[in-house]
């Protein structure tokens, strides 16, 4: 017995032209996923030759807007030798529409294709690279690739050889991207097992949260001014901001790749959020802080009697910050600042030379 097409799944809705040519030719592949609570649907279906996925896009919100639905799902499913070089573009799109990666992220890249393996040539440092592997971004490209064809590719990044290191305001923008990659990743990997199934253990990986492969050098200048990361700091009229006040000795943020019991670090609040929902009685709490040269996310819990402090702290303030770094298990075994103890405000007064080729590989 055949299967139904999409157009007899979805006969409320009537289309015309090429939408009701294609639904009417697409089969259905196992059955539908819905969730009536959420007014959520999503479909497999087969067809013989390829859909671009703006048409498909289009297709899916017209049929939430005929159902009334939050969200339709269309999955196409192709014949093997249906894949061509140019539908990886589509590819891409599909990545960046399920948040696999940041088109902000990585938006300009060249392809190249050898057998089994596409090399994507980025425009980012070996450090960028070193994150989208960490985060195994390649295989979950070449997944989409593999639910709509059966293929198995290998997808590997390279940096481009033309690539510029951007000055500090595509620096920061570059950083905030990295947090929100982590992010994504992170909510679209959240645990779905059944409540009695084993706890997979992870190993603890060090990653560091730089685009660069070559520490700053830290040091004092005459002046007294810190030159740390890619920043120099004024330190003499630290004020504190929450917490007992603290001398100010900072570990380079690109240096934070072990737990330590206490560390100081300092920077530029890139990042804020505060959760509306109470957690155990507490409100979530999450900032970002970088030197640029790297950044470290700081998270804590806090009462309603604390909240006020963290309200006052916004982006583009520079601080110091003392508390514990420490692998966070809800995060993949992020490294983070857990639990500050107290911040103090401090002032920036200029950046560091950032040019690769001035920095010395450390031995």
């Amino acid at each position: 017995m055949a299967s139904k097409t999409l157009l007899e799944v979805f006969s409320r809705f009537l289309p015309d032209g090429q939408s009701r040519q294609i639904m009417g030719n697409a089969h259905l592949v196992g059955n539908m996923r819905v969730d009536k609570n959420l007014r959520m649907v999503e479909v497999d279906f087969s067809y013989n030759t390829l859909i671009p996925k703006s048409f498909l896009y289009k297709l899916e919100q017209n049929i939430e807007k005929s159902y009334e639905l939050r969200s339709v799902r269309l999955f196409p499913k192709y014949p093997k030798e249906a894949f061509v070089e140019d539908y990886f573009r589509d590819i891409m799109m599909e990545a960046y529409r399920t948040n696999v990666i940041s088109k902000s992220f990585l938006q300009d890249y060249n392809a190249s294709f050898e057998g089994y393996k596409i090399t994507l040539e980025v425009m980012t440092t070996s450090g960028g690279v070193n994150f989208m592997e960490y985060n195994h971004i390649g295989k979950k490209i070449a997944d989409i690739i593999h639910k709509e064809f059966g293929l198995d590719y290998e997808i590997k990044f390279v940096k481009s050889a033309k690539y510029v290191p951007n000055r500090e305001e595509d620096f920061k923008r570059e950083l905030a991207k990295l947090k929100s990659a982590r992010r994504v990743d992170h909510e679209r990997q959240a645990p779905s097992a059944a409540p009695n199934a084993p706890v997979e253990v992870k190993p603890l990986i060090e990653k560091r949260s730089s685009v660069y492969d070559v520490p700053a050098r830290t040091y004092t200048d005459e002046k007294g001014y810190l030159h740390i990361g890619n920043s120099v700091f004024d330190l003499e009229a630290a004020a504190p901001l929450m917490g007992e006040p603290f001398e100010i000795k900072p570990v380079p943020i690109y240096n934070m790749t072990r737990p330590q019991s206490i560390v100081v670090a300092v920077g530029e609040i890139i990042s804020k959020e505060i959760g509306e929902r109470k957690v155990r009685g507490k409100y979530k709490v999450e900032m970002t802080i970088t030197d640029y040269e790297a950044s470290v996310t700081i998270r804590t819990a806090v009462s309603d009697e604390e909240l006020a402090p963290y309200q006052a702290l916004s982006e583009g303030m520079m601080i110091a910050v003392r508390g514990c770094l420490a692998y966070d298990s809800e995060y993949d075994g992020e490294l983070v600042i857990m639990y500050p103890s107290a911040f103090m405000e401090i002032k920036k007064v200029g950046r560091t030379d950032t040019a690769p080729e001035k920095r010395v590989e450390l031995h």
